[in-house]
Order: structure tokens, then sequence, then C-alpha cells
């Protein structure tokens, strides 16, 4: 043994020794959620002007390892959910479970699936954990403590095997220098109700979940130490912050870490004796809690910070290699059959596009937005040709748009990473693109439900192409469009005619929510998605749109494939040569416009059903009263009369 190694051993044992010497116990946990496969470093744009670089696996793990080394024995590495879909790398999740190989080599302890784990449906998932489990690699632990499957469909059947290979647990128990940690997992209400084809697959209550948990651990386990991963998240206002309610209902969890929203908590949240915290999206910092626990005593927080994965940390060398070779074989299963690779350029933009802090605060339209729903409509042009008939209009909902673009070069993977959810009937990564009709009238419903449910959560807020709208956001739901209209093919603002059909060009995710408003609304909302005859549209799968590839075949049109086929039709020039993004997308097109205003007029104008038969009840409730105080005045001047 070298005398370095020697002197490593001396080193921890007497840091360890040092740890219990008080009498108390130091326990470090590192932590991370929402990573969204973000393998390599992303780059932003400062308050300055600058650019820099965050994030990066091989930055995380050499992090993981030093600070790990400062508490030797006593560090714990949990992740939060949410670590896969949002990359290029999205495109091995089935084949290779790559995100869990890299965890698993970086030395995480326990993960938990978040709602983006479910993004390829239970089978997709099943197929993930079923490629980590076989790879040979060391993998985490995997802790699910809400998600119950019964076995009533072959998907349920393939992801219980999936979970029964890889060792996934209700809650685990680790020991840590000498203290039991009990380890469980939830996925809240909010990120469950956002899985695509969960199937029968039940998300049970989180708290009801975390109550029997916490008692699990602490009467059976005799953990002395409960750590709730909790894909559910934190917000601004503590009424309606997730993970702040479970603390409080649930206070025998001593750390909640907290992932989904994407929040990031300098400080932490204490709420009651639970410590909350959160590190960001992205891998952009890890989060590091320190906690003493003394005999016969709660834990107590004795330090938290969030370490920032700047430029400055050095990749670690052996996850840098491993993703090159997952990078390599991105490029050679998944684009090299679209005749492309993923670093490719596929434009210059000569500004920057808004930028994703912005955007997922945004209650508006976007330039970013403006420029993928074009991408839409221009793309399905392609793919069909003269034979096609024109796109009226494009639909993107900005919970869909996962990156955006700065001035300088924009590659495959900047495009694939933007739209980068969701997998098509093909089994493949992204969205596809689907070919669906409306009436006008439909049309109308579509856009008030979108100036009505946006206000409500803003990733609802719908990007749009071919079609324009004023709404006045204090007017009664579901009435607060004060005008619309649809851009013709000379780009003259025509009124939308209530039983016309038009053709909308909308991504599957969400043609899939449009087409079950009826029912998800109890008919209180009735539009129909329709076929180019006018027949109700019953199967989105057969309306997805295709295209021909590299090699000929033909294939679904995916919504970053559109983007990128938009990307590329710009005329050329710049220092680059490459197809220059017009000066248009420098800001957004007024395309929606919110005209908010108290006017009685401004609010009454054009009433319809949702606005007249409230105004009715009130009316009569008023009338009501009006008469039954009439009615009273008179009995009393009756009464007064007599006497």
């Amino acid at each position: 043994m070298s005398l370095r190694a020697c002197s490593m051993i001396l080193i921890v044992g007497a840091l360890m020794l040092l740890n219990q010497a008080s009498g108390q116990t130091r326990i470090r946990i590192l932590f991370t959620h929402d990573l969204h496969t973000a393998f390599e470093p992303e780059t932003h744009r400062t308050d300055e002007g600058q650019t820099r670089s965050s994030g990066g696996f091989a930055r995380l793990a050499s992090a993981i390892r030093t600070k790990r080394l400062e508490v030797p024995g006593g560090t714990l590495v949990v992740d939060a959910g949410d670590y896969s879909s949002g990359t290029i790398f999205s495109t091995l999740y089935t084949s290779d479970g790559p995100e869990l190989q890299l965890m698993g080599m970086m030395g995480y302890d326990a993960v938990t699936p978040g709602n983006h784990e479910f993004d390829d449906r239970l089978d997709g998932f099943a197929q993930s954990v079923t490629a980590a489990s076989r790879s040979g690699n060391p993998l985490p632990l995997m802790v699910s403590s809400n998600v119950t499957l019964h076995g009533s469909s072959s998907s349920e059947v393939e992801l219980m095997k999936a979970f029964g290979l890889y060792g996934v647990r209700k809650y685990t128990v680790i020991e840590r220098s000498g203290i039991r940690i009990g380890i469980f997992g939830v996925i809240g209400k909010d990120a469950s109700a956002d899985v695509p084809g969960a199937g029968h697959s039940v998300f049970e209550d989180p708290i009801v979940t975390a109550k029997n948990m916490a008692r699990v651990l602490r009467d059976s386990a005799r953990v002395d130490l409960i750590v709730c991963l909790s894909h559910s998240g934190t917000r601004s206002d503590p009424a309606a912050s997730p993970d702040e309610a479970l603390a409080r209902e649930v206070p025998e969890i001593d750390v909640i870490i907290s992932g989904h929203t994407h929040r990031t908590l300098v400080s932490p949240l204490v709420v009651g004796r639970t410590i909350i915290g959160s590190a960001g999206a992205h891998g952009a910092a890890l989060g590091i809690m320190d906690l003493v626990l003394t005999p016969n005593a709660g834990p107590k927080l004795k330090d938290y910070r969030l370490m920032q994965m700047t430029d400055s940390i050095q990749p670690d060398s052996v996850i840098a290699r491993r993703i090159a070779v997952f990078t390599a074989k991105v490029d050679s299963v998944y684009f090299k059959p679209l005749g492309m690779k993923s670093d490719q350029i596929l434009a210059e933009l000569p500004f920057d596009l808004e930028p994703m802090e912005y955007v997922v605060r945004s209650t508006g339209e976007l330039a970013l937005g403006d420029l993928i729903a074009d991408g839409f409509s221009y793309a399905v042009g392609c793919a069909e040709g003269s034979k096609g008939r024109r796109v009226d209009f494009s639909i993107e909902p900005l919970g869909l748009i996962r990156g955006s673009f700065l001035k300088g070069p924009v590659t495959v993977a900047d495009v694939f990473r933007a739209l980068s959810l969701g997998v098509g009937r093909d089994k493949k990564s992204g969205y596809p693109l689907v070919s669906a009709y409306m009436t006008g009238s439909d049309l109308r419903k579509v856009l008030e439900i979108d100036a009505t449910l946006s206000a409500l959560k803003t990733d609802l807020r719908f990007q749009v192409a071919g079609v324009t709208y004023h709404f006045n956001p204090h007017r009664m739901p579901f009435n607060r469009i004060t005008e619309s209209g649809i851009v013709d093919a000379s780009g003259t603002v025509r009124e939308i005619e209530d039983e016309r059909l038009y053709r909308g060009c909308i991504s599957w995710y969400a043609a899939t929510m449009i087409s079950k408003i009826d029912s998800m609304s109890h008919g209180i909302i009735s539009l129909v998605l329709r076929d180019s005859s006018g027949a109700p549209l019953h199967d989105l799968d057969g309306a997805i749109v295709m295209t021909h590839t590299g090699d000929h075949r033909s294939e679904e049109l995916k919504d970053w494939q559109a983007l990128a086929m938009y990307l590329q039709s710009f005329p050329r020039g710049g220092s680059l040569h490459a197809p220059i993004v017009p000066a248009r997308y420098l800001h957004p097109d007024n395309r929606i416009i919110s005209n908010a205003s108290w006017n009685p007029i401004a609010l009454l104008a054009r009433p319809n059903r949702y606005t007249i038969v409230p105004a009715v009840f009130v009316v009569t409730v008023l009338a009501l009263l009006s008469w039954a105080l009439f009615a009273v005045r008179r009995w009393i001047r009756v009464r007064r009369s007599k006497h």
C-alpha cells in the first residue's frame, strides 16, 4: 500500500473518531432532484451579459466525492425524482437506463421516481429499470412508497417484474456512523396528475402514505432519522406548498428533500421540527445538509448550503468518459437514421431568446413560443408536400417547452432539449405532432380554456400560430375572449366562423388533453377533435403526422424535428454560413393580448352562457331578496297600523 493511501486512511479514521468523540454524531446529506438527464453542463447568460456553464454529472461526481470525504462514514447521497427526461440522452432511457447507471457510479445511495420517469408510460419505465439492472454497474437503491401496481394490465405486470428485478422498495434503512436512517419516497398529487398513460397504477395519497411510513420506520425499523424523498415540491405561498403541508401533517419526518417544482432554497424551510431542502434543477447545484444527532434528542441543523456546479470544479474523468460513450450511442442509434448528429448546427441565432428562468414564470406569449408554433405549421406542410391541406393553426402548451436558445449556433442537441418530453406510438423519444380539425366554435372554446386555466396553471398557457386573440382576465371564466381571428394564407386576420372546419397541428400530449376536456369537465365544456371530413376523431394515433427520414422511411414527425426543419429553412449567412433566425423572433408577435379592464361594459359585452347563467342567477337572487325585503317592510307597516 502506498504512503499516500495509508495517510488517507489515517485521516479518514481520525475524522470519524472526532465525529463521535463528543457524544454527537454528524450526518451529512448530499442531495439533488429534477436532474432531467442533464449529463453535460448547460450554458446560461448572466445579468451582466456573460455566458456561464453550470451542472454536468462529471462535476457532480467530483463534488460528491469531495464532500463525502469531509464526513467519512456519515454521508448519505440521495435524489428526489425526475432524474430522467430532458436531453438527447433521454433517447437511451428505455434501452440503457443511463441515468441510474451514472448515478450508481457517482455514489448515490437512494433515489425515488418522479412523474417524468413515467413519460415513456409504464412499460417504458419498466424497460429502463430492467436495462439498468442488467448493466452490471452499481445502482442506487430505489424507494417508491405511494405507487401501487395491481397487475391489471400487461404494462403493470411488466413494471412489477422490473421493480422486483431492481429491488425497488417501499422504504429502506441505511446506517451511517452508527445512525439508522429510514428513507422513503412519495410522488405528490400535482406530480402524479402530470403522468401520461399511467394505466391502472394508483398513486396513493402522499400524506397518508407518509404517515404509514413514519410509523413503520419509528416503531418497527427503530430508525434514528427519517428522510422523505418527496417529488411534491414547495411554493412561495406556504398555504399552497405541498411539502410544507406534508411536514405539518407528518411531523415525525426529520428531513424532506423536495423535488418537482424545481425550486432553489438558498436557506432551508423549517416547519415544526422538519427541515426541507431543495437545490434547483438540472444539477446546477449540489445540496449539502449537515445534521447533528445527540443521544435522546432529535437532529439539529448544523449547516445548509448549495454548492454551485460551475466550471471551477474539475470533472470526474471516469464519469466524463462514460458520458462520451452514451453520446456516441445516441448519435449512432437515434440521430444517424434521421440524417443528423447531436452537435450538428441547424441555424445561427443573432440574439438571445427568453431564458428558461423567465419562461417558467411567464403568463403570456413568448417569442420562443412563436418560433416553435410556427415551426409546427411549417414542418407539417413540408412533410405532406403539395398534396396536404394548409395548417390553419398550431398549439403548444408552455409546459412542454423545456429549453431556450442563446445567441450563436443552435444545434440538434439544443433543439431536442427544448422539446424533449414524451414518447410516440413508435416508442421513440419525443411527442409526435397530431393533425386534427375543429369547428370554429370549438376552436374558440379552446382559446377560452387557455384564457381561463392558464391563470391558474401557467404551464397550460398556449403558444400559438395562425390565430390571434384578445382577452380580459377579469371577465367570467370561459367568457374572457373579447376578440379572436384566424390568419389566412395572405396574412390577413379574419373572423373565426362557427361552423367552418379549421385544421390544427398540436403535439400528441396537448391533443390528448384537449380530447379529454369533455369528460374532465363533466360535460360543462363540450368540444370535439375531428378528422378532415368533420367526423369525431376517436383515434389520435391515427392522426399522427408522418414524414420521410434520411433513409426514406416513413417516421412520426416529432415536435423537436418540426422545429429543426423550420430552423433550417431560413436563408443562410453570417460567419457560420448557417440559416439565420429572422429578427421578427426578437420579440413576441402580439398573437395573445391581455386587455385587463373592470369597466362594466368590457366585463359584460358579448356574453356567452358562462356569463349569462351566473348573471341570471345573481339577478334572480337579487330580485328575490328585494321582494322579500319589500314583503317584510309591508308586513311591518301592516302590524304597526293595527296597533
